[in-house]
Formats: structure tokens, C-alpha cells, sequence
């Protein structure tokens, strides 16, 4: 099988980890994959770590990309996956409708054609059983409809995020023409492709609302086992607050650190107990915004970046745990990828966003309370309070059920899809 993906390592965060784990436990269930990858790829995080979690033997086949992206990128000093409400240059502004409305789907597009013809004439003779293709970029569809047209391959299109939903239009308003032909893409491939998987039920039914004929299936995100092996959590001294990943404005909980603050001054000895570790890349507004507080001052550690282990440790060794789901318009359907490995860590999780989501199901059906608005001020004084009052106590995080989303156990549920479309 052929997986063609442009995120792989060195590349961090959650969007490599799905077919790197994938392809380390799909020998386990007869699938032998070979990896398509850039050999210059741009990328916001590099985790040399995650190297050593590809499958032995695998083979990666990498090629140059020229993505004028790279170019682009570089005229804001943010990417341009997040927009910022400021005033811009002139120049960062021409990116950002260059970036929206000519390169369609996104700029790794130039990266199909010279695909096309290495991958072609590599598996001419010998064409693979099945070809995956992951988005975003949803250029990596591109590559594997046009594949299916020119070898016959079966074909497994894997979305981990919304095409033509997703919220970037908005932000980088995305003119109408430009949207048509994203929508135009985006049905030929859930038309074409043998296979249509993505990562909730909420995102799945978006696909099949835009093309109803699609062959959809649902396989979510997951944990990898052997990152949790050893002792359970470890219930720290102080309550220690945790999250891990890229802290954008639009999911920034700014409320909860509000009443971080409030409850310093309100409960008796929760300003002595209170540490709040916040690791990754932190947007500037962001930070600034958090430290006004003047009761969290010096109680917020910004760790930066950590590798993937070192998040895992810093999650197990912690209270509670914040997941904030974007809050955007398209928010019920996004499934944060680190929600699954904040299961497996058993460690009780606060989590924001909008009770109708799959976010907030997977979180019910795993034992955790459920998903607070963002703006429920009280409601997050009461949670927050609750999750002090059990830590004052000492109470065990038990009974939490996470089991099913274990990275093996998807790649034997993706196997079967596999194993049943090529026949």
C-alpha cells in the first residue's frame, strides 16, 4: 500500500501522528505501506522524536515540492493557516488573497503533476493494492484521484480535517468563484475515491450532505499504547493545570483564566496549590492577554515546544487537563487530536466548546463530564472548583474508558476497510 501524506518526520504535532501510527501497527494485519512524502516540506513543528516511532523497514519515497507558499508565509510573521483581526502590510495582505483565491486547493498543488509522473512510471509494473491519500493539504487528494485514473488503483481518501467547510475560508475570505471550485474539487474526490474516511461522525455527515453517493467511514484519531506503558498518573502536590498544543485566540478559554484568577482571591489556599503549565507555541495575544492577570503571575509556566513524550509525562503528572475546541462556526465537528492521548493519560479533562459535537460525545462515552461554552463563567467557576475539591481529597482518577481508541485497534479497523474495498 502507498500512503502519501505531507506531513511526516521530522514534522511534529497531531497531523503526522495518524498514518505514522497507522503505519506502525498495519504490518501487524498484512499491509506492508510505503510512504510518499516531501523532502522539503515546511512545517510550523519539527519533532525529531517521532522518527523513531516508523514502522522497521518501511520504505518513504520523499521528492522535492516548490511550494510558493513557503514564500508567502514569510511575508506575517504568524502562518497563514491563522489570520490575524489586525492591521497588516500590504504586502502580508496580497499573501493572505493570493494564498485564499489562486492556489486551489492550497499552494502544494504545484507538488501533483511532478508526483503524477515519479509515482506512475515507480509502480507502473507493479501498482500498489491500495493508495491512501491524507488531507489537509487536500492536494494529497489530487494525487491519489489522478493515481486511480492513471493505474487503477484502489483508492482511500482520509480526511482529518473539513475541505470546503472549514473555517480558514472565512478568515481568509475566500472569494465566491474560489470557493466553487474547492467545492467542485472536493466532490470529484468523495465521488471518485473507493473509500471516503474521516475522523467523526459530524465531519462524515458534512461529506455526505456535499455527495451523498460517497463510500463513508468513520475512524477516529487515537492513542498510541506503548507512549502510556508503565505507572498510571501521578496525582502532583500542587493542582496543576495543563495544556498542551498551539494556543490560538480562537481557542483561547480567556474565561477560565478569569476564574483562575478569581478563585486565587475567593478559596482559601488555591493561590498557594495553583500551577498551570501551558506548553507549545502560544499566540502573542494570547500570552499578553494572560498576563494582566495579576494573580497568575508567576503561577503560569510557558514551557514552549516540549517533544511528544515530554507533553505525555507533563499530562500524567498533572490535575486536570484543558481541551478547548476551536470556537468556530464549524466547532462541532472538530475532534482535537490530542483529546485522545488526554484519555489515555486518565487525568480529569475541562473541555470548551458546544455540547452539540462529537467532542462532547466521545468525552461522555469515555467517563469525562461534559464540554463547557466558552462563556459560561459560572459554569466554569463550578467545574473548576469541582475538579479542586476531588484533587483536595486525593480521589483516583479511575473508571475512565478509552480502550477503543487505541492506535492498533483503528489500524485493524482501517485494515478491514482496506481488506473489504480491494477485495
Amino acid at each position: 500500500m502507498l500512503i502519501i501524506t505531507y506531513y511526516w518526520p521530522p514534522s511534529g504535532g497531531s497531523g503526522v501522528q495518524r498514518w505514522l501510527k497507522m503505519a506502525k501497527y498495519l504490518p501487524e494485519f498484512g499491509w506492508e505501506p510505503i510512504v510518499y512524502t516531501p523532502d522539503n516540506s515546511r512545517f510550523m513543528i519539527k519533532d525529531d522524536s517521532l522518527v523513531t516511532d516508523e514502522a522497521k523497514n518501511i520504505a518513504v519515497l520523499r521528492k522535492p515540492i516548490w511550494d510558493p507558499g513557503t514564500w508567502f508565509g514569510r511575508q506575517g510573521k504568524a502562518p497563514l493557516g491563522e489570520v490575524r483581526a489586525r492591521k497588516s502590510s500590504l504586502l502580508f495582505r496580497l499573501a493572505v488573497w493570493v494564498r485564499a483565491n489562486v492556489f486551489i486547493p492550497d499552494s502544494k498543488i504545484f507538488w501533483v503533476k511532478p508526483s503524477l509522473r515519479f509515482l506512475s512510471k515507480y509502480f507502473n509494473r507493479r501498482p500498489p493494492d491500495m493508495v491512501v491519500t491524507t488531507g489537509p493539504p487536500h492536494s494529497m487528494h489530487l494525487i491519489g484521484l489522478g493515481l486511480k485514473n492513471i493505474l487503477g488503483v484502489k483508492w482511500l481518501a482520509d480526511f482529518r480535517d473539513p475541505w470546503s467547510a472549514a473555517d480558514i475560508m472565512a478568515q481568509l475570505a475566500v472569494s465566491g468563484f474560489a470557493l466553487s471550485q474547492h467545492v467542485k474539487m472536493e466532490k470529484n474526490v468523495l465521488r471518485q475515491a473507493d473509500v471516503v474516511v474521516t475522523i467523526g461522525k459530524r465531519l462524515g455527515d458534512s461529506f455526505t450532505a456535499l455527495e451523498p453517493g460517497c463510500n463513508l467511514r468513520i475512524v477516529t484519531n487515537g492513542f498510541d499504547e506503548q507512549d502510556f506503558a508503565g505507572e498510571g498518573p501521578t496525582l502532583p502536590d500542587d493542582f496543576v493545570i495543563t495544556y498542551t498544543g498551539i494556543l490560538y485566540p480562537n481557542r483561547n478559554p480567556e474565561q477560565l483564566w478569569e476564574v483562575l484568577n478569581e478563585m486565587c482571591h475567593r478559596e482559601a489556599g488555591f493561590a498557594a496549590r495553583l500551577r498551570v503549565n501551558i506548553a507549545g507555541f502560544v499566540d502573542e495575544a494570547v500570552r499578553s492577554g494572560l498576563e494582566q492577570y495579576n494573580e497568575l503571575s508567576g503561577r503560569v509556566n510557558f514551557t514552549g515546544y516540549l517533544s511528544h513524550g515530554e507533553a505525555i509525562e507533563l499530562c500524567r503528572q498533572s490535575a486536570l487537563l484543558v481541551l478547548p475546541v476551536d470556537n468556530t462556526k464549524n466547532s462541532r465537528m472538530i475532534v482535537p487530536g490530542k483529546m485522545f492521548e488526554y484519555l489515555a493519560a486518565r487525568v480529569p479533562i475541562i473541555s470548551f466548546g458546544p455540547s452539540d459535537s462529537d467532542a462532547n460525545d466521545i468525552l461522555l462515552a469515555s467517563g469525562h463530564r461534559p464540554v463547557i461554552a466558552y462563556d459560561d463563567k459560572n459554569k466554569i467557576y463550578e467545574e473548576v472548583k469541582f475538579h479542586y475539591t476531588n484533587f483536595l481529597q486525593g480521589k483516583a482518577t479511575a473508571g475512565y474508558t478509552f480502550a477503543a481508541y487505541s492506535r492498533r485497534a483503528l489500524a485493524k479497523e482501517i485494515s478491514e476497510i482496506m481488506h473489504e474495498t480491494v477485495g
